[in-house]
């Protein structure tokens, strides 16, 4: 996959989100410009991963109506 992201054009990128840098403000311009979801998302998972580990979080909302009215 890592080739995959260097053939992107986002080698630099990922070389800074290894080495767990803040990336530049051209960094961001480059990555909304993109359209290239497979490498987005690789990349953003391994931030991911490295603040959450391994674990997914999951919140079941309950909105319960105490009366039997609709609004």
């Amino acid at each position: 996959m890592d080739a995959f992201v260097q053939e992107a054009g986002f080698g630099g990128i990922l070389d800074k989100i290894r080495a767990n840098e803040r990336l530049s403000l051209d960094d961001g311009k480059k990555l909304y410009g993109s359209n290239n979801i497979l490498a987005l998302g690789y990349m953003a998972n391994l931030v991911r991963e490295r603040l959450n580990g391994n674990k997914a979080y999951f919140i079941y909302n309950q909105h319960i109506n105490y009366s039997n009215i609709c609004t």
